[in-house]
């Protein structure tokens, strides 16, 4: 069965031995076997249980992490994965260590950032999957693990709080309503006579960007350029950025490199000064994350 927590920020996250940040919630990282059956010249099979399995974990996160850990999720992209060996450490209200679920030699498996909405002042959290080779649950002699406890509180961090720019629609993009959840992730191939998980190709989400048809302009021009009229070598590069409130500096920056519009939601009205939304769906090529200082420990 998974292991499930809540999101009352209750427990941390350790990495080779270090605490690293907080977690508003966590699920998965169990472990079970399958089950198979053995039939022998026509008589009822035999059921036992056949290769371990550990179930990859779910975390939901957001500012207030340790260096280390924003450092895992950039260098896990790109060609320079690292495999984590950690912990989490689920805190009880007296703030003592209730359980500790050990994972080793885990690689992250995708990483999603917040959709964002101008209007909006829900509070914004990342969500990254990890998959462990395996995993351990352990309930006693937890006081010798109290080093993770020193993880900071989470900084306030709001789904209104960004700032998107691409190559030469800076104009339009100062007017985006909403981005929709963009996905960094690669996809796993598992080794189930040695429990291992091998790396595969890499998979960047669509930038879905939603803004007023009389801010559209630029949006709408290259998107019939590249589509209705075939000149798809206009590939852009972008920035996204994700502020605190009132805050000139960046918790969390995605260079967005290769994009492309490729469809177009939305009607574009006959007068230029109609305010009609538009949203654009956009392929990108490159993700590339990285953490400010502002967002760290």
């Amino acid at each position: 069965m998974p292991v499930l927590h809540n999101m009352l920020q209750n427990f941390l996250i350790e990495l080779d031995g270090q605490p690293a940040g907080r977690l508003f919630g966590m699920t998965g990282g169990g472990v079970h076997a399958d089950v198979v059956t053995t039939g022998v010249g026509g008589f009822s099979g035999h059921k036992h249980i056949g290769q371990i399995k550990y179930e990859d974990m779910t975390l939901t996160c957001g500012t207030g992490m340790a260096q280390a850990f924003y450092n895992w999720i950039s260098d896990s992209f790109g060609g320079s994965t690292k495999r984590k060996d950690g912990a989490i450490v689920t805190i009880g209200s007296n703030f003592k260590p209730l359980s500790r679920l050990e994972f080793n030699h885990a690689l992250i498996r995708s990483v999603e950032m917040p959709a964002c909405d101008a209007g909006s002042k829900d509070a914004a959290h990342i969500t990254v999957s990890i998959s462990p080779e395996r995993t351990r649950s352990i309930t006693s002699d937890l006081s010798q693990n109290v080093g993770v406890h020193v993880s900071g509180l989470a900084k306030g961090w709001y789904i209104n709080d960004f700032k998107l720019t691409i190559d030469g629609l800076e104009s339009d993009c100062a007017h985006v309503r909403a981005i929709g959840p963009l996905r960094i992730g690669k996809q796993l191939k598992f080794d189930a006579s040695t429990n291992v998980s091998d790396e595969g190709p890499e998979e960047y989400g669509d930038l879905v960007v939603t803004l007023n048809s009389n801010h559209a302009k630029g949006f709408y021009q290259w998107f019939e350029d590249f589509v209705e009229k075939g000149n798809s070598t206009d590939e852009r590069k972008g920035v996204l950025q994700f502020f605190a409130p009132g805050a000139n500096k960046n918790y969390f920056k995605l260079n967005l490199l290769g994009l492309g519009p490729y469809e177009m939601e939305g009607i574009k009205p006959t007068d230029p000064n109609t305010a009609m939304p538009l949203t654009f769906k956009l392929y990108c090529n490159q993700i590339d994350f990285s953490a400010g200082a502002a967002a760290v420990t």
